[in-house]
């Protein structure tokens, strides 16, 4: 939905980046599952963590847009 999308973009620029279980009560929507091929990338490349159920961004704003494309 364009909500979670929006969410998506805005809570990634955000230093704690987004809660797991937020979107998961809130937009019904589980990334772990819905994006695990994606994610699993993206922890892969160092560009994404996972801690205390918060997924954020580790590379900064360059790389910030492509990370956005790939979990949307």
């Amino acid at each position: 939905t364009e909500l979670l999308e929006e969410y998506l973009m805005l809570g990634l620029r955000l230093s704690e980046g987004i809660n797991l279980d937020y979107i998961k009560k809130t937009f019904g929507v589980d990334l772990l599952v819905t994006k695990q091929k994606e994610i699993s990338e993206l922890k892969k490349l160092n560009l994404i963590e996972i801690k205390n159920n918060n997924l954020s961004a580790l590379k900064g704003f360059r790389v910030l847009n492509q990370i956005i494309l790939m979990l949307v």
